[in-house]
């Protein structure tokens, strides 16, 4: 609760300061906010934390699906689990 009553109250302060500086504040800090987003630091750390991302997601998938343990896993072969039923029945 208190979260949200910080951000509420946070983003009741920040729109009424920046509604009363006018367009030209917003517009500086906007152009800054583009740079900063088009730099080529940031453009290869985000590549790398999307390839990053991707890899964990691969890894993550393996180990659920069970491709990738070689702990004698039985994932897709025809049997299915106790309790469970393959599609043909």
């Amino acid at each position: 609760m208190g979260f949200k009553l910080g951000f509420v109250l946070g983003f009741g302060a920040g729109f009424l300061t920046g509604s009363r500086a006018g367009r030209e504040p917003f517009d500086r800090v906007s152009e800054k906010v583009r740079e900063f987003r088009q730099s080529d630091d940031v453009e290869r750390l985000a590549e790398e934390a999307k390839t990053k991302a991707s890899d964990l997601k691969d890894r993550a998938f393996e180990k659920v699906s069970g491709n990738g343990g070689d702990r004698g896993s039985r994932a897709g072969q025809d049997e299915a689990p106790v309790g469970l039923s393959t599609p043909s029945g």
